[in-house]
């Protein structure tokens, strides 16, 4: 039976706890934000791992911004979905317009995430990603993809729930595992299995990663290349 997680601590706290059964190990925990880092600072804690922040943007349909047609991550990678692309017949100009409004907030983000301390470097380490949900899957493969461009040896993808079929496209990427404590196959929608899922914040960000560094989690001394 599918359940519905209060909130994003909660569903934290059931992927850590799965996490933990499976023995996953990493040296680093990266959250996709924004939604992302409130469950992935319970996994860091859990596996005692410092905790870093990876921004990714969707790349959504013309008028239809949740519909997803790839997506950038933070660093360069941009990944397309060609048929969802051409099924809307986005002219390339339009598609071009909407990449480089994403790629200016990526900017944004990274600016505002790591202003007074630099992104964990994840060369030659062991990672798991967290995001708060796997709809399309578009904006994990884009940021697993970019982690292992910068080095990342082994990649575990972990959310609280997932669908099936996006599962199981990520996990053809060589050097990726997925985990996810649910797999409904009706997902549409990755809010419809939270009870609580309001719009996380920048400051919620900032806050969340301040208090686990607090904790003994990330630090700004090892920079990423």
């Amino acid at each position: 039976m599918v359940r519905r997680f209060a909130d994003r601590h909660d569903a934290g706290r059931s992927l850590a706890a799965c996490l933990v059964r499976l023995e996953i190990d990493p040296d680093v925990v990266i959250a996709l934000p924004r939604g992302g880092v409130a469950v992935a600072t319970m996994v860091a804690e859990a596996l005692g791992c410092p905790l870093d922040v990876l921004p990714v943007r969707k790349i959504g349909a013309p008028g239809h911004s949740e519909y997803a047609m790839g997506a950038l991550a933070s660093g360069g990678t941009i990944v397309l979905n060609e048929s969802a692309i051409q099924s809307l017949s986005v002219p390339a100009d339009q598609l071009a317009d909407i990449v480089e409004r994403e790629q200016a907030e990526l900017l944004r983000q990274e600016a505002v995430y790591h202003d007074k301390v630099s992104a964990i470097s994840v060369r030659g380490k062991r990672l798991v990603v967290v995001d708060d949900g796997i709809a399309t899957g578009e904006t994990v493969r884009a940021a697993a993809k970019e982690l292992l461009r910068r080095g990342a040896t082994q990649i575990v993808v972990a959310a609280p729930v997932g669908a099936p079929e996006s599962i199981a496209s990520l996990a053809q990427i060589p050097g990726v595992d997925v985990v996810c404590v649910q797999t409904p196959s009706d997902l549409h929608a990755v809010g419809q299995f939270y009870d609580e899922f309001e719009a996380a914040t920048d400051d919620d960000v900032n806050r969340l990663l301040a208090e686990s560094r607090a904790d003994g989690g990330a630090n700004g001394d090892d920079g990423d290349d």
